[in-house]
């Protein structure tokens, strides 16, 4: 097997439109070599859209399919504007249709999953960049991950999916190859999500299954930063980070990286870089496994649900923010997703803190600015997680973010202070 090969994840936000898709042809000209591998995202916001059809679907149905129509012509536009021969694609989105159509006016009786309608984004989007790698003069072939990718009862099964994987041939095949993010396949052979925002997991899967030399993440921001840049303006950039601290914010809300992404790359030689499809010039953050590299963060996420007493109770991998093995007290936090799925087990509705330190002092001044918690943890890698009753506001997560990172960098608490607003 060729351990050379990197994979590259295009999110949603990377695809959205026509001019979005010439960044990316662009990425892909200069950036990927002619076996590598994509995984991406449904386009813009199509996976809510489809989400919005399915829940519709069981209320009204002719409101249902006036939804889907209006996705469908943004599905067929940007296949025209991107595409010089788009037919063959819009006609099987017509096709497409006539089956989600069909799922609508069938739905109270058949009882169709969300899975079956939010799958086809992905569907979509990796049948359009196949085309439009091909259009590049590179040879490209469509990957269903729900032929490769499979789940278990809690978690992916890797050594099953390795094992269809295998017997595709795919590993052995010239050629990029465009895969499916978000989707799987259960134990039944029934279509699945990895959960929202899944594609990043995707990737670090295939990673794993086909021991990739890289895996990039290609995203609308530089990189990983101490705090979310669309929120706290003066957030400083990381050109690399601490792989445990880079887990941690994952799981406690951050948006670059979906929760479960490092997970199968733990015990891999696997880089990870998180880049800018805006910017692909820029060198991006590496997440990386050699000590060192810890930094002053701070990261926010409301609705987390808090399960006491959980012996007895079956949850799922893909529902744990973090176990028992770092709260104690047989005591689990569960991403908010889920939380909602699981209030018949006496969930409690918390908010979290996480914070990234380099000294004790920043940690003292950290909890005098948070005030009450109702639990405090202290992580590896200089982390400290916060359980809190209520969520912090947005001007007290910027003036925490401000003692956590600018005393060293740009002269002092107070004078930055100043200077940090909230993004309208």
């Amino acid at each position: 097997m060729n351990n050379e090969l990197v994979v590259n994840k295009f999110g949603g936000s990377s695809l959205a439109n026509t001019n979005c898709y010439a960044r990316v042809a662009k990425i892909i000209g200069t950036h990927l070599g002619n076996n590598d591998w994509i995984v991406v995202s449904a386009s813009g916001k199509t996976t809510d859209k489809l989400t919005t059809i399915y829940q519709l679907s069981l209320i009204d149905e002719q409101l249902a399919t006036t939804e889907l129509a209006e996705l469908i012509e943004y599905q067929r536009s940007l296949l025209a504007s991107v595409l010089d021969t788009p037919d063959n694609l819009i006609h099987q989105l017509e096709q497409d249709q006539l089956i989600l159509d069909d799922k609508i006016t069938t739905q109270k009786q058949a009882r169709h999953s969300e899975c079956e309608y939010v799958c086809y984004g992905e569907i979509w989007s990796a049948k359009l960049m196949t085309q439009l790698v091909k259009s590049l003069g590179k040879s490209a072939c469509f990957v269903n991950a729900t032929d490769i990718l499979s789940l278990g009862e809690r978690c992916v099964d890797l050594k099953h999916s390795y094992s269809r994987l295998e017997q595709s041939g795919l590993l052995y095949e010239s050629g990029i190859k465009v895969v499916t993010g978000f989707i799987a396949s259960d134990a039944n052979g029934k279509v699945t999500t990895l959960g929202r925002n899944g594609s990043d997991f995707s990737a670090s899967l295939f990673a794993s299954l086909i021991s990739a030399q890289r895996l990039e993440i290609w995203t609308d921001v530089k990189g990983v930063f101490s705090s979310d840049p669309r929120v706290v303006k003066n957030a400083i950039w990381f050109e690399s980070i601490d792989w445990y601290q880079a887990d941690a914010m994952a799981r406690a809300g951050s948006k670059i990286l979906h929760p479960e992404t490092l997970s199968p790359l733990k015990l891999d030689d696997c880089q990870v870089i998180v880049r800018s499809s805006l910017q692909p010039e820029q060198s991006g953050t590496k997440i990386t496994k050699t000590s060192g590299h810890t930094r002053a963060f701070a990261s926010f996420a409301a609705d987390y649900g808090l399960v006491e007493n959980i012996s007895g109770s079956v949850f799922e991998t893909r529902h744990i923010a973090f176990g028992k093995d770092v709260l104690g007290n047989n005591q689990i936090l569960i991403f908010p997703e889920y939380k909602r799925k699981l209030t018949h087990l006496g969930v409690q509705t918390v908010s979290i803190a996480l914070i990234g330190y380099t000294n004790t002092e920043e940690v003292i001044q950290v909890e005098q600015l948070i005030g009450g918690y109702k639990q405090r943890i202290e992580l590896a890698r200089s982390c400290v997680l916060y359980i809190l009753d209520e969520a912090i506001s947005e001007s007290k997560s910027v003036k925490i973010h401000a003692s956590l990172v600018s005393r060293k960098l740009m002269g002092g608490v107070n004078s930055i202070d100043k200077s940090l607003c909230i993004l309208e």
